[in-house]
């Protein structure tokens, strides 16, 4: 019994697949959008199924970019500290020594600080 069993299993296998890759050639062109991580399939990758019948949402704004164009703060204090801005949505508070030169991140916002040359 078990032998029939493995064996209708291998028969259905194929045909899985096929279905598979049927579908996936009715993937939205949104499906091959690239995301920041570089996240992106060929065409023919069972992994496209979740976009048949709905678009790949990318936001093109990266968050990397984002805090890129925002210039460091010059500051005049050698150790200073990072809440987020508003304590209501802000993140916990980060001290950064500044004796090293050069502009230094907050580890949770990514808001860069540096010293303030006299």
């Amino acid at each position: 019994m078990a032998s029939l069993v493995r064996g209708l299993r291998r028969q259905q296998q194929p045909l899985r697949l096929a279905v598979v890759a049927q579908r996936t050639r009715q993937c939205s062109d949104s499906s091959l959008k690239v995301t920041h991580t570089g996240q992106v399939w060929q065409s023919d990758d069972y992994r496209n199924l979740r976009f048949v019948d709905r678009f790949k949402q990318v936001n093109p704004n990266f968050a990397n970019d984002m805090i890129a164009a925002v210039p460091p703060m010059e500051v005049d204090d050698r150790v200073v500290y990072c809440d987020g801005g508003d304590p209501s949505v802000g993140h916990p508070r980060v001290y950064l020594n500044l004796d090293q030169a050069g502009p230094h991140s907050c580890t949770y916002c990514g808001l860069r600080f540096v010293l303030k040359k006299h």
